[in-house]
């Protein structure tokens, strides 16, 4: 049985959550709260595993909200429509793993996702840093992979590295991401990424690894020797628009090691 509360002030979305949750799930409780003003520790108990929040921007104590739904041993769904969160927002969802949906147009695929995290077949696994230690577990979804690009680039700004080599090392690990989910775990949600690295007193090490069979890293191309013919190549083959991550990669990191198999990327940035 699913106990699971369910905090909005609307109704249109609490409808809707109710009918997603219906389709795939065939037992589970709940109970709607949906007044602004309570203490939730009060409201929750343990036996709530789930809890679906509808985040409001309009809420000046959210923060202090979300410390309270944090006390108990329950896992968070915030489901948002309308404005997108910030960097600073995003960061702090993800320090308290936090899943969040922002501006989801398409209500199918909407639902699909929040199913898939309600049956706990899809998250992020998010170790905390331990002196600048950190280690991510991700399913095969680019929102993912986006996310946690964000966030190692958040902590890179710690270090002396330029906001130029903080940025692209972003868009490095956000494109290696999605290379793995694409060509590493062929868009199979339920595969696993792993990214896990350090900060040390003189460089960064960031370690990608996928569950796919791998690939011959000798057959590697550069896309910026002849681009023209690389994006006519990839639209024909009807591929997204992307898959710099390596080219960038060799050009932004200081050292790129594949293992042997081509499923496993190490790559170090000294400053």
């Amino acid at each position: 049985m699913y106990l699971m509360p369910i905090v909005t002030n609307n109704i249109e979305s609490f409808k809707f959550l109710i009918e997603v949750i219906k389709k795939e799930i065939e037992k589970f409780e709940y109970i709607h709260i949906a007044s602004d003003k309570f203490d939730y520790s009060e409201k929750l108990n343990d036996a709530y595993k789930i809890i679906l929040f509808e985040y409001d921007f309009s809420d000046e104590n959210y923060k202090e909200k979300l410390k309270q739904f944090r006390l108990k041993n329950s896992e968070i769904i915030i489901i948002v429509s309308g404005e997108e969160f910030n960097r600073i927002e995003r960061i702090l969802f993800l320090e308290n793993n936090i899943y969040y949906i922002d501006k989801w147009k398409d209500v199918d695929e909407k639902g699909r996702f929040i199913t898939q995290l309600l049956l706990n077949k899809v998250k992020i696994t998010y170790n905390f840093p331990k002196k600048n230690w950190f280690e991510f577990t991700i399913n095969s979804i680019q929102q993912f992979s986006m996310d946690v690009a964000e966030f190692i680039a958040n902590l890179s700004m710690q270090t002396p590295l330029s906001k130029d080599d903080v940025e692209a090392i972003g868009i490095i690990l956000t494109e290696i991401q999605n290379n793995a989910i694409e060509h590493g775990n062929k868009f199979d949600e339920l595969k696993k990424i792993k990214i896990s690295g350090a900060i040390l007193s003189n460089s960064i090490i960031i370690k990608i690894d996928d569950e796919g069979a791998g690939f011959d890293t000798s057959k590697l191309i550069n896309p910026l020797d002849d681009l023209d013919k690389y994006f006519k190549e990839r639209e024909a083959q009807n591929k997204r628009p992307g898959g710099f991550g390596i080219a960038m990669a060799n050009k932004i990191m200081d050292s790129i090691t594949f293992n042997e198999k081509g499923n496993s990327l190490i790559m170090t940035k000294y400053f």
